[in-house]
């Protein structure tokens, strides 16, 4: 990663690679859709790259003109069918619905096209570009520590022994949005000790740009943007975590009282992980002294149950993970 480019926030995500079976699919929408379909994102974004006052009410205009065009075609599509044939519906058929929305797609191509020349006409020059990888976590499996204590995904005859989950992954600074699918096999292990993230690898591309300002001198700014995720299919990783590389705490989710049994057997306990709500993971990136943010919301798609080996003569205590998805061992 070239010295210029700090990144913020996911410093314990280091370690040993290993192998995963996985796959991912992405599906990106640019950041003129983005700006159409929401006008406070739009002016965020613009404030984000340090364009002043003038610039974002300048492209807020043209965002809102844009917007106007594309309601009034739909308008005009629907007027003119009412006048032609005197009709309206309580339910529209479907092949006038497909229609209306060939119109809107059309107007609203014509909108983006305005934003993207609006812009084409800020930026003098793009004077280099960055590629900046970031591993989000997605799930996190760890192993109390002690001698034959162990952690993996619990399966079932009925169950596959698959992980999944659905992302949006956004950037500050007219960046496109991706949408990635993520699926994993769940055939991965935790001994004594051991932490292993599931990770996704993200490529974002850091541009260094010059942008021209009305009556004032062409200023440098910077933009984050994941465009160059469309197409791509950026696998899973693994990472057996270094010892010294953990995670936050979360809230405390589990006790296995165990001080109490002198007798140091083992045994297996099963823990049902469900998560509460999307998570969220927010990684900073400061760039020749100007901060940029890159932010992931993650779903889990598929249940996930965990056996863990734990030796008695002492007590464990199992948390959540602080930020994203995960279970780890005070």
């Amino acid at each position: 990663m070239p010295e210029a480019v700090v990144v913020d926030g996911l410093g314990w995500v280091h370690g040993t690679a290993q192998p995963l079976d996985g796959a991912a699919s992405v599906q990106v929408v640019g950041w003129e859709e983005r700006a159409l379909r929401d006008r406070e994102v739009f002016a965020r974004d613009l404030r984000s790259m340090g364009l002043d006052e003038a610039e974002v009410s300048q492209g807020i205009a043209v965002r809102d003109e844009a917007q106007a065009d594309v309601t009034a075609s739909v308008k005009a599509f629907w007027d003119a069918h009412h006048t032609r044939t005197g009709r309206y519906y309580l339910r529209t058929p479907p092949e006038l619905s497909d229609r209306a929305r060939l119109v809107s797609s059309s107007a609203s191509g014509r909108a983006w096209q305005r934003l993207r020349d609006w812009w084409a006409g800020r930026v003098a020059e793009v004077e280099s570009r960055e590629d900046v990888e970031v591993r989000l976590p997605l799930f996190l499996l760890a192993s109390a520590a002690g001698k034959g204590c162990r952690a993996e995904f619990a399966t079932s005859a009925s169950s596959e022994r698959k992980l999944g989950w659905a992302l949006t992954v956004g950037a500050a600074g007219l960046s496109a949005e991706a949408t990635v699918t993520v699926t994993a096999e769940a055939s991965f292990a935790a001994g004594a000790g051991q932490a292993k993230l599931v990770f996704l690898p993200v490529t974002a591309t850091l541009e260094k740009i010059i942008v021209r300002a009305d009556g004032a001198e062409p200023t440098r700014r910077y933009r984050l943007d994941l465009a160059g995720l469309r197409g791509a299919s950026p696998a899973p990783g693994l990472l057996l975590l270094a010892a010294d590389s953990l995670p936050p705490l979360g809230p405390l989710v589990q006790t296995y009282p165990l001080a109490g049994d002198p007798t140091r057997t083992a045994a297996t306990y099963i823990y049902s992980y469900e998560q509460n709500k999307p998570s969220s993971v927010h990684v900073g990136l400061s760039a020749h002294g100007v901060k940029l943010g890159l932010t992931a919301q993650s779903s889990m798609t598929s249940s996930v149950t965990v056996a863990y080996r734990l030796r008695s003569g002492r007590d464990y205590k199992l948390h959540r993970v602080r930020d994203g998805d995960g279970l780890i061992w005070a």
